[in-house]
């Protein structure tokens, strides 16, 4: 289980857990791209979500969340100030 999610509280859990989904990804799923609004909050169980920014086209990992995070961008961040690409590993 995701670090984050077994850290809720019993009343906590019962609120959100119904509302969440496990999503099996292919491994180099894009989760989100640069530049676009996030629709979707991912809780990594198993595997990495990488971050990846360019810089002068090309490439860098930037971040790896496991278990213990997830992966979404705060909703005061504007497209336009989103740098890194998100994907399965």
């Amino acid at each position: 289980m995701n670090r984050i999610l077994d850290s809720l509280s019993a009343a906590e859990a019962a609120s959100v857990l119904p509302q969440l989904e496990l999503v099996p990804l292919n491994l180099n799923a894009v989760l989100s791209e640069a530049d676009v609004a996030i629709s979707h909050v991912y809780f990594s169980v198993t595997g990495l979500i990488s971050l990846v920014t360019t810089v002068d086209g090309i490439g860098v990992e930037s971040a790896a969340i496991g278990s213990e995070g997830m992966r979404v961008s705060p909703p005061s961040c504007s497209p336009q100030n989103r740098v890194a690409t998100a994907s399965s590993r």
